[in-house]
């Protein structure tokens, strides 16, 4: 999508026309090559914006403690979902599911990834993006669309701001 953008830029007619992306444009790379020239430039991601959440502050202030000035998009969710798989697994265990006895225990392997997965389909986990459960395909019942706009941010420096926030009803 870079590319795509910086020949947009080359032509005057489509110098100033607003693009828009998925989540693969929200990245600090395009922000940085791209810059603030030309139209505006949004781009959409399926996860809650923890910028725009208050009680997402201290996550957002530990993180930056221990990894620097690196919190993306996906971080909150990333560790939203390391805790669910992390309760499933426990569920799993304490519901009678046992670990594969070795690497080559294939049926063990399955059997206890379905348990983890049966597991999961039943967690309802609030954490620093909010309340999570599944339906019966595994798939998230907190349908979450946040849209960013390539800005300037608090430095002058391009970024992905907050822009809005879309939930599915």
């Amino acid at each position: 999508m870079i590319l795509v953008r910086q020949q947009m830029q080359q032509v005057p007619g489509l110098k100033n026309l607003p693009m828009g992306g998925g989540d693969g444009i929200v990245t600090p790379s395009f922000a940085s090559t791209i810059g603030l020239s030309g139209g505006p430039t949004y781009g959409t991601v399926a996860v809650v914006d923890t910028t725009a959440s208050s009680s997402a502050a201290t996550f957002r202030s530990q993180y930056t403690a221990v990894y620097g000035n690196n919190l993306n998009v996906y971080s909150a969710s990333a560790y939203d979902c390391a805790n669910i798989l992390i309760q499933g697994i426990k569920t799993a265990l304490a519901n009678g599911a046992k670990t594969p006895q070795n690497s080559s225990d294939a049926a063990g392997a399955k059997a206890f990834r379905q348990a983890v997965i049966n597991a999961v389909q039943g967690i309802s986990y609030t954490g620093i993006t909010g309340r999570q459960s599944f339906d019966s395909n595994g798939d998230t019942t907190d349908k979450i669309i946040t849209i960013y706009k390539l800005a300037a941010n608090t430095s002058g420096k391009p970024d992905w701001i907050y822009a809005s926030q879309v939930t599915e009803a």
